[in-house]
């Protein structure tokens, strides 16, 4: 996989169709193991700590039911303590106290994000 990040904010429909132009779509993070990677990517390459990233992942269709883009229900999440706490239907990234986490978002709001392409 090629990872390439989105500097334009955007919204999250925005930032999936931006990945999907240039043949990706948003970053699929469904394991510890790529948490971890992509982890350790985003701590040496953030630019600040305010720096949020839109990923693949929405619960619109029914609450609390957290689901990729293609409609696979997420098996795999790594919410930050008090998350989701419902304040939106997008998944979002940040690094705070060091740790990457995960937080739900108003899928309006604008974002960076991470794509993720295929490669041959």
């Amino acid at each position: 996989m090629c990872y390439r990040l989105g500097l334009d904010k955007k919204n999250h429909d925005d930032a999936m169709a931006a990945c999907q132009n240039d043949g990706g779509f948003l970053i699929r993070i469904d394991s510890q193991k790529k948490h971890d990677y992509f982890a350790e990517l985003y701590q040496e390459n953030v630019m600040s700590t305010s720096s949020q990233l839109w990923i693949d992942g929405d619960d619109s269709d029914d609450e609390d039911e957290w689901r990729f883009t293609d409609g696979t229900l997420m098996t795999y999440t790594h919410w930050a303590s008090s998350e989701p706490d419902h304040n939106g239907d997008c998944v979002r990234i940040r690094l705070r106290n060091q740790k990457v986490e995960w937080w739900d978002d108003n899928c309006d709001r604008i974002h960076e994000y991470i794509c993720e392409t295929p490669t041959a």
